[in-house]
């Protein structure tokens, strides 16, 4: 059930992310890393999620924010070159 709720604050948070990026809100582009946070902050005032689904949906969210900024600034694609 753990793995599962981390997988899916991944899931979430990357998908949330393929779609917002790029849009523009109030003339501001908006960043692949806003699905992350969205998993994160709709985790914490969402009343069906509690206890340890909550902070673990939060990891997930939390990762994939980290896999947004990676991409960003060229991380991913550094460590894919070392490791190929």
């Amino acid at each position: 059930m753990d793995a599962g709720a981390v997988g899916g604050g991944v899931l979430v948070g990357e998908s949330l992310g393929y779609v917002a990026d790029g849009h523009q809100v109030a003339g501001f582009n908006t960043p692949a890393e806003l699905g992350g946070v969205a998993v994160i902050a709709g985790a914490e005032y969402a009343p069906m999620i509690d206890g340890r689904t909550k902070r673990h949906m939060q990891v997930g969210g939390g990762v994939a924010l980290l896999l947004a900024l990676m991409e960003r600034f060229g991380v991913r694609d550094a460590l894919t070159e070392v490791f190929a």
